[in-house]
């Protein structure tokens, strides 16, 4: 006769069965970073549903959204084409991994002669996890970030600084939060601090020593970065990716002379905030005829307004500004109305707004 195993102990020996293989009825071992990253993105395939996944973010992310908000979150995420773990790193007690992931996105784009293409573009971002009881837990903070973005918003840079400074302490490895900060600074204090742990050359090091390869890391790099020559090397990593108009835009500031501003303008591939910025250019060197061609063009003002639309008011309110101003150098009233009131709507008391308006006799 076979000996009668009490059930306590059977009960014991199941729990430790089950406790070896990880979050067993999740189909997946949360002990092991490469196979919840593997589970979490699902590289090809669809993504796995806010309820299969809200129990794999940390507590801290779980104390900032509720598994419906995450949930429906979820349902906006781009699927992964491809995932990477980079490494481990341990700070002030905790291990984390840092997890790279990189989406190719599909849509519309212009050719050299301004016509409307498909396209495809890449974008690679980096996730922070932290190990919680022994298990990997993605960090992810959308509510601080829309406590930085409301700053932003309000103006407030000091508070949008202090916010991004408080994120960095959730996540040490957050580039968001680094680009957050960086912007906090460069939109609150006259001159950008060379020196210290928040200097921009450290905040720049700092995202890179992240992840090298990161979109939003290089497009930061392009845009903080002084020195052009080492800027351009940063903005060739950017080619074939999402952030790659917006640094080229954010590099072409970088020249004061507008003849070497406009030699490189031309020397990229349409996108409407280059167009944009070429307007401008072709106003502040009086060439009229080529702006006015360029920004009289229905085309031209439709795609400007949806990309100014995309971006913060103080920003869209100068630029809108700008143009107005180069129509009214133009002997172009209408045009020049046009801007002045979309400058309006986006921010009355701007500088720029009301300096055409004067000229304007508004």
């Amino acid at each position: 006769m076979f000996r009668r195993i009490p059930t306590s102990a059977v009960l014991l020996v199941l729990s430790f069965i089950l406790a070896s293989c990880g979050n067993f009825f999740g189909g997946v071992d949360e002990t092991n970073i490469d196979k919840v990253a593997e589970y979490y993105f699902a590289p090809g395939k669809k993504l796995p549903d806010g309820k299969k996944t809200y129990h794999l973010l940390s507590e801290k992310t779980r104390a900032q959204i509720g598994e419906d908000q995450w949930v429906k979150l979820a349902e906006s995420f781009q699927p992964i084409n491809a995932v990477k773990v980079l490494r481990k790193e341990e700070v002030g007690g905790a291990t984390y991994a840092l997890v790279a992931n990189t989406v190719l996105i599909r849509g519309e784009g212009m050719d050299s002669t301004g016509k409307k293409v498909p396209k495809e573009w890449k974008y690679t971002r980096t996730s922070s996890w932290v190990l919680e009881k022994g298990k990997w837990r993605r960090l992810n903070f959308p509510k601080t970030g829309e406590e930085v973005n409301r700053a932003f918003r309000n103006g407030d840079y000091a508070a949008a600084k202090a916010k991004a400074e408080e994120w960095l302490t959730l996540d040490p490895f957050s580039i968001d939060a680094y680009k957050s900060l960086i912007f906090a600074i460069a939109r609150g204090e006259r001159t950008l601090p060379k020196e210290g742990a928040r200097s921009v050359d450290n905040i720049v090091r700092a995202v890179l020593a992240v992840n090298p390869e990161d979109t939003i890391g290089n497009l930061i790099a392009v845009t903080y970065t002084e020195d052009k020559s080492i800027a351009m090397s940063f903005l060739a990593r950017l080619k074939g990716t999402t952030a790659y108009d917006a640094a080229a835009y954010n590099f072409a500031g970088k020249y004061d002379n507008p003849k070497e501003r406009l030699a490189f303008l031309e020397g990229q591939e349409p996108a409407p905030n280059l167009n944009m910025q070429k307007a401008i250019t072709f106003a502040e060197l009086r060439r009229w005829k080529e702006f006015q061609k360029l920004a009289g063009d229905n085309t031209f003002i439709e795609d400007t307004k949806k990309f100014l639309n995309s971006m913060d008011t103080s920003f869209s309110a100068a630029r809108a500004a700008e143009l107005g101003m180069g129509f009214v150098g133009a002997k172009d009233r209408g045009n020049a109305r046009l801007w002045l009131d979309y400058g309006v709507t986006k921010d009355p008391k701007d500088p720029h707004v009301r300096q055409l308006g004067r000229a304007l006799g508004r």
